[in-house]
């Protein structure tokens, strides 16, 4: 599992550090071009949730704010802390949390409420101990099908040498399952590994700026030990 953790943890730096250079104090900023983009995550491996905040000047990729004195955020009524390496505002809960809600206060007295569900997901019993690499598999899931265009489940093969990962998506309505490709598998090399699965889906704001905003719900699995062959 500390694998595992190593490897997301190393992307989600990267990733951030790709965003999260420029930084600007939102008092600096016209409030009704702040773009907000929430998060619900729940890490099965871990029994953790995360609640995520970011706020961007005029659109999703736009400089990242810092929320000035006056202004703030809070998941379910409480207050979020500020993360200097990411940019984001954090809230860590032990233990798995299904809903949420967050509530954006701006500089100019407004005021905008969003909530979010998680929706779980789970491996079906029929995910192989070994995974022969030569052959492509389709691997099923309990819980929802994917729900629309903007919804993904993800299963991702982390072997033991971890830059040898692989994510495997499914973005199609309706779909039940993901199948993992030969051509992808045979780039990983015979060795004992992981494979998790992960639902992810992003929804509009209901209460926001002029800018927009979204907010996504994310569900992580246990990891499920296989061996690549």
């Amino acid at each position: 599992m500390k694998t595992i953790k190593h490897n997301y943890i190393l992307l989600i730096i990267v990733a951030f550090s790709l965003t999260a250079c420029q930084k600007e104090d939102s008092v600096n900023v016209n409030q009704d071009r702040i773009f907000a983009a929430y998060e619900l995550f729940y890490d099965q491996n871990e029994d953790l949730t995360t609640a995520k905040a970011v706020f961007t000047f005029g659109n999703r990729t736009g400089t990242r704010l810092t929320l000035s004195e006056g202004s703030s955020v809070n998941f379910d009524g409480k207050q979020m802390t500020y993360d200097e390496l990411t940019g984001a505002y954090l809230s860590e809960m032990a233990g798995y949390k299904a809903s949420g809600t967050f509530v954006f206060e701006d500089l100019d007295t407004g005021v905008f409420t969003n909530s979010v569900e998680l929706n779980p997901i789970s491996f079906d019993a029929n995910v192989p101990d070994t995974i022969d690499s030569t052959v492509s598999y389709e691997i099923g899931w309990e819980g929802d099908p994917v729900m629309s265009n903007r919804s993904t489940v993800a299963a991702t093969v982390v072997p033991n040498n971890t830059e040898q990962t692989k994510v495997f998506l499914q973005t199609s309505m309706g779909a039940e399952n993901v199948t993992l490709t030969t051509n992808k598998l045979q780039e990983i090399d015979p060795q004992p590994g992981n494979i998790l699965l992960e639902r992810g889906t992003e929804y509009d704001l209901s209460e926001k700026s002029s800018a927009g905003g979204v907010i996504t719900a994310r569900y992580r699995t246990n990891a499920k030990s296989i061996t690549i062959e």
